[in-house]
């Protein structure tokens, strides 16, 4: 593929260079946004100078130093529900207009599909904060006492586990190792609960993410700048990371790429986290020994990077040993590889029903809220139940429009949601967990675009 179906006026310059790290990503996306200026912003067709608002941003300083340089449009619309009081704040800081068209193909027209849903959802949203539903106990708070709960609880009971797996045996008995695949097993939860926190504004629980071989850090690019802000194209990071092993865009694959997916990705699963980990640690260290001309810097280590170390050594102490320790830690963190990557590829994104890149679009609209539902189809034996949600990535339709508020707050905006797409004319569409999981093999053996109709939208 060599350019988007979606109307990208750039192929992403870097996605075809190894390794796909999110600090390559992002460096193609400055180039390719080309805003003309390295130290400023750009929304929509205009410029701004942040640089004084980025330690008084409400949701953390990392979320501008990270995007300094590229357009920004898509993540300031999805951050902002109250989008009026974001756009006063933007004007201040207004530079000039920006003297190039945007990359990106996507539309926020006023009386379009998102700024529709969203003028409808803010009410609610406000309601809620101010304690009307969901546990939200006052207008300042983001995160509710029930997701809160619900993250603490697995966090804590991924700590309790490990303990007893390593003083029940020390890797040598059978109950060890259960305990220790159980202690996976709730990291895994844990940290997808998590990412529920590093969406929202600087919080302590977001490191939680962090317990597993990931990072909260990279995350917010690849996850909420990327993946969220263009899920299923070809600047989807999260899409492009998992190539040639995992090729879920409608191209040319081998026999292997298509059906042998079937056995080696369930061996793949357990060792992503280790692997990306292990890589990121030895692209640190070698950009600091020993620095490839032509290769960006790194991703600063940060110290929430060094959580896994400490578990790594409080199981060496308790079991007694290095080796029992060093194995215990490792079948964890296999165990959580597995089951988390397990989950997230039959989360919402991959069933060849579903728009990916080199389809033709589902919709003439480019409205941006339209192309997410596009690629996204929920879990209807996932939804309203907060455990499995907070675990299973539910609610991910709602989750991928406005992705800074508390997946508790989110079954309240059901109804704004059908009512918008009713009235535009947009299928949200729905299944079970079975399903996706059938329908991720499906797309791995995907070789030819679907071509089809594009129904009007409003």
């Amino acid at each position: 593929m060599t350019q988007s179906t979606l109307g990208f006026r750039k192929y992403p310059s870097t996605r075809n260079i190894a390794p796909r790290t999110t600090q390559r990503w992002l460096e193609g996306k400055r180039i390719d946004d080309d805003i003309g200026s390295p130290e400023l912003w750009r929304v929509h067709n205009d410029l701004y100078d942040l640089t004084d608002f980025i330690e008084h941003h409400p949701g953390g300083a990392d979320w501008l130093r990270i995007t300094r340089g590229t357009d920004i449009t898509e993540a300031f619309e999805a951050h902002h529900p109250n989008i009026a009081v974001a756009h006063a704040v933007l004007r201040k800081y207004r530079v000039r207009e920006a003297t190039t068209p945007r990359n990106s193909p996507f539309t926020f027209e006023p009386d379009g599909f998102y700024a529709t849903f969203r003028s409808r959802a803010w009410p609610i949203i406000q309601a809620l904060r101010k304690g009307g539903a969901n546990d939200a106990k006052n207008a300042s708070s983001i995160t509710s006492p029930s997701m809160r709960h619900v993250t603490d609880t697995l966090a804590a009971s991924f700590v309790v586990l490990m303990v007893l797996a390593c003083v029940t045996g020390a890797y040598s008995s059978w109950l060890s190792r259960v305990l220790t695949l159980a202690a996976g097993g709730a990291l895994a939860l844990a940290t997808i609960s998590a990412h529920n926190f590093f969406h929202q504004a600087d919080n302590w629980r977001m490191y939680v993410f962090d317990l597993s071989l990931l990072s909260s850090y990279d995350w917010r690019i690849s996850h909420a700048l990327s993946h969220h802000i263009f899920p299923n194209t070809v600047y989807d990071v999260e899409i492009s990371a998992l190539e040639p092993m995992l090729c879920f865009l409608p191209t040319p694959k081998t026999p292997l790429q298509r059906y042998g997916v079937w056995l080696y990705s369930l061996l793949l699963y357990a060792i992503l986290l280790p692997v990306q980990f292990l890589a990121k640690c030895l692209v640190a260290v070698r950009a600091r020994v020993a620095p490839v001309a032509g290769q960006p810097p790194p991703l600063p280590l940060r110290p929430e990077n060094a959580l896994p170390f400490v578990e790594l050594a409080l199981c060496i102490v308790l079991c007694g040993s290095l080796s029992a320790g060093l194995g215990t830690w490792l079948l964890m963190h296999l165990a959580c590889s597995w089951l988390f990557a397990f989950v997230g590829l039959i989360a919402a994104h991959h069933h060849p029903d579903l728009w990916h890149d080199g389809d033709d679009p589902k919709y003439e609209s480019r409205d941006w809220g339209i192309q997410q539902i596009a690629a996204v189809r929920d879990r209807v034996d996932v939804s309203g139940r907060l455990w499995l949600v907070a675990t299973m990535f539910g609610d991910h339709t709602l989750h991928h429009l406005l992705p800074t508020i508390d997946h508790a707050m989110l079954p309240a905006l059901y109804p704004v949601l059908q009512q918008t797409c009713r009235e535009f004319n947009v299928d949200c569409q729905q299944s079970d967990i079975l399903t996706m999981a059938i329908g991720k093999y499906r797309q791995y053996a995907k070789v030819t675009p679907t071509r089809n109709t594009k129904p009007p939208c409003g």
